[in-house]
């Protein structure tokens, strides 16, 4: 759903949308979703200011999450995981 310009999931959509957290080195996790779904949860990821996540780019079903060099990238997975 976009709403104010921004794209954002529906309330009650389910959270299956995410298809995988994987690592890529120690500072980059890759999140693969449906298509289409990465830019609403991208958006979800950067509004919930989880602790050592610097920021995330999305494309249509991949979401680059850059994570901060002294942050633990397997707390920030869990993290993830549970929010989205």
């Amino acid at each position: 759903v976009k709403k104010g310009g921004f794209y954002k999931l529906s309330e009650g959509q389910p959270g299956s949308t995410v298809l995988g957290i994987t690592p890529a080195g120690d500072n980059l996790l890759v999140i693969r979703t449906v298509h289409g779904m990465a830019p609403p949860i991208a958006y979800k990821i950067d509004e919930a200011k989880i602790d050592g996540v610097v920021g995330t780019i999305a494309g249509e079903d991949t979401i680059f999450v850059a994570i901060r060099s002294d942050a633990s990238i397997g707390r920030i997975r869990q993290v993830l995981a549970a929010k989205i």
